[in-house]
């Protein structure tokens, strides 16, 4: 695994918990976060100020960005792709938008030769996608609903991601804990390394990815 890239913007914004940070010249990830459910858009530009800020680099200095494509919330999704796609354009540098899954693959992979990795998506239905050691496939993502999460998981260790997993029908044991895994900014940097280094994305054909429709998307 090559280094992870320095003076880079990452946002992920995909989940009810924003997080917003800068990798730096000196190895450190400064990051941010707001936690306040369906306000993301309020303060998605005063955290990338001040994650740039703290990193003590001015806009013109990073070298490229990072965003979520998801799955996940649905305004959360189009905050962070509008937001990422205006400043690479407007900075003229490259975008890389790993999937929030894609993301945890390659920590998860270390820790668990099997996992399951739970988003919530609306009341009682999550995005699930399944983790191993082969990368992860973004089409492998699906939406299941409690009764039947437990058939769709097996006895794979869970990893729920920024929601209260305690209604989940899942013995403790089975769950991951904080104090085991929890996605970081970091993960996102290394599992679009390679995309960034290739040039980033075609910014014209970038979407969120969306693996169901949202009503306001319903024709």
């Amino acid at each position: 695994m090559i280094g992870i890239p320095s003076n880079i913007l990452v946002i992920d914004s995909s989940t009810s918990v924003m997080r917003i940070g800068v990798s730096c010249p000196d190895g450190r990830i400064v990051q941010m976060e707001n936690a306040e459910r369906f306000s993301h858009a309020e303060h998605i530009v005063p955290l990338i100020e001040s994650a740039i800020s703290d990193a003590k680099l001015k806009r013109e200095e990073l070298a490229g960005m990072i965003v979520s494509c998801g799955p996940g919330s649905f305004t959360g999704l189009r905050v962070g792709m509008a937001t990422a796609k205006g400043m690479s354009i407007a900075l003229g540098i490259p975008l890389a938008a790993p999937s929030i899954f894609e993301a945890a693959q390659v920590r998860l992979s270390e820790l668990y030769d099997e996992a399951a990795m739970l988003v919530q998506s609306r009341k009682d239905e999550y995005y699930l996608g399944l983790i191993g050691n082969q990368g992860f496939d973004r089409k492998s993502i699906r939406v299941v609903r409690g009764e039947g999460i437990v058939e769709a998981v097996g006895k794979r260790r869970v990893y729920c991601v920024d929601f209260d997993s305690g209604k989940l029908p899942f013995l403790n044991d089975q769950m991951i804990g904080k104090e085991e895994y929890s996605i970081e900014l970091k993960d996102f940097l290394i599992a679009a390394q390679e995309k960034l280094a290739a040039g980033g994305e075609e910014l014209a054909a970038l979407e969120p990815l969306y693996i169901q429709n949202f009503p306001a998307r319903k024709k």
